[in-house]
């Protein structure tokens, strides 16, 4: 929504009581990061131009975070899937 807010959408294989569902439908790019957090804006403008190399004007980009925060320090990763309409 802004800078300072953002919406966070689960991935389910069920539908969840008293919460909205939507589906991601339409043309997208996919790119796999792994890194702390605090480099996600750059994530985004990486987005924005992969987007751009093939075409497209960007519009939304969503990211899915792979592993839960707490296991993140013993994993090793943090592996981010950065995800962008065409």
């Amino acid at each position: 929504p802004s800078a300072s807010e953002s919406e966070h959408l689960f991935a389910t294989s069920n539908p969840v009581p008293d919460e909205e569902a939507i589906t991601l439908s339409g043309d997208c790019v996919t790119r796999v990061f792994d890194g702390p957090h605090e480099t996600a804006k750059d994530w985004y403008a990486e987005m924005e131009e992969l987007v751009r190399a093939r075409g497209g004007e960007p519009d939304k980009v969503y990211f899915f975070h792979t592993t839960r925060p707490k296991c993140v320090e013993a994993c090793g990763h943090n592996y981010v899937v950065g995800v962008a309409g065409v």
